[in-house]
């Protein structure tokens, strides 16, 4: 697998392209504009499939359900119900917004892990919630 990720002047990152195939992810790249594509990069993943989890925390961490599972189990309350602790995105196919290059991350299923999650029994229904969405796809 193949992920498109940007970082800019003010070092906001974002994810810009996911492909399975290194060819669309090289033809891609290509059609990003040059001042947009001086600042992304091609990495290769070690993952032949989908679905690909994505946990945005200070940076990316690519991985299957299990990794979700794990790293959520390690986080702890804040204190504060709306405090997020990191992004969790689900990958079912391509992602190759319209506009090459831009930040579209949000229009991936994605979920906001807030102190909410973390209270038994939200954190095992949420993980249940997770396994069904891959299922059902």
């Amino acid at each position: 697998m193949y992920i498109i990720e940007a970082r800019n002047q003010k070092q906001r990152i974002w994810i810009s392209g996911i492909f399975l195939q290194q060819s669309s992810a090289e033809a891609y790249f290509q059609s990003i504009s040059l001042p947009q594509r001086k600042i992304q990069k091609i990495i290769e993943l070690p993952i032949s499939s989908y679905p690909l989890f994505i946990i945005e925390c200070n940076g990316f961490e690519y991985g299957d359900l299990n990794l979700i599972r794990s790293r959520l189990h390690t986080l702890a309350p804040y204190g504060d119900p709306g405090y997020i602790h990191l992004n969790i995105y689900a990958v079912l196919h391509d992602f190759a917004p319209h506009i090459p290059g831009n930040d579209r991350m949000g229009e991936l299923q994605h979920w906001h892990i807030t102190d909410a999650y973390l209270i038994a029994p939200t954190l095992s229904e949420f993980v249940q919630e997770l396994e069904e969405f891959v299922q059902s796809r």
